[in-house]
């Protein structure tokens, strides 16, 4: 089954699924969706939508186990071929952009593959593994300085947090909540709080401290998260 995948330029939404859709911006029709050119091929497990966080350019992996990479040029409303991810990635797949030449990726799939993707370059790096195979839920996170934090997934409640600087990773506090399908992590832009749902059909907004390496549950959402589900 497909997932949805979510990434921001400026005001505007992408949602990636086997093709692409967005918000448009101040000045067009509010609240409204258009359908963009479509990806070059159906995405699937795996699949993962990102920005680097400044530029034109959204990059997305294809998922559905295979290495197929694209970036995608708003202004172009089109898609490129770039260098194949080293391993394929399927189930709990997730990209990150973390400034406006890097981006890393957990490849998911049961493996503890982590990669770093260089945009000026056009190339991948191997960098030091996850903690453990990731599956269903995987994700990541970027908090603005030197740090990722992550989701395995598959059921359990393991928390990791990256260091780019150091390539190298650190267990967390555990989820307040199994991981699984319709998992995500978000983070604000500023402050000490990450913002997470579980997935799992659990309708839990959970929330981290940072700096006190602590959970929080916060009011439930309308409705249970479940595959496909994604916060940005």
């Amino acid at each position: 089954m497909f997932r949805l995948r979510a990434a921001f330029v400026g005001i505007a939404a992408f949602l990636i699924c086997t093709s692409v859709a967005r918000v448009l911006p101040a000045g067009a029709a509010p609240n409204t969706w258009t359908t963009l050119t479509v990806s070059p091929a159906a995405t699937n497990d795996g699949s993962a939508l990102a920005s680097p966080g400044s530029g034109d350019t959204l990059y997305a992996m294809r998922g559905a186990s295979t290495t197929n990479f694209y970036g995608y040029s708003v202004s172009l409303n089109s898609w490129t071929t770039l260098t194949a991810v080293p391993a394929a990635a399927c189930v709990g797949g997730a990209l990150v952009g973390t400034g406006a030449d890097t981006l890393f990726a957990l490849p998911g799939n049961s493996t503890t593959a982590f990669y770093r993707y260089l945009i000026s370059s056009n190339s991948w790096s191997a960098m030091t593994a996850i903690t453990a195979a990731v599956w269903a839920g995987g994700s990541l996170v970027y908090v603005p300085g030197d740090t990722i934090f992550a989701f395995i997934g598959g059921g359990v409640t393991s928390f990791s947090m990256y260091s780019i600087s150091g390539n190298s990773w650190v267990a967390r506090a555990a989820a307040p909540a199994t991981i699984d399908n319709g998992a995500s992590l978000v983070y604000p832009g500023s402050g000490d709080y990450i913002y997470a749902t579980a997935g799992n059909t659990n309708a839990n907004l959970y929330r981290y401290s940072i700096s006190g390496n602590s959970w929080s549950t916060l009011a439930s959402a309308p409705a249970t998260f479940a595959t496909g589900s994604r916060m940005a």
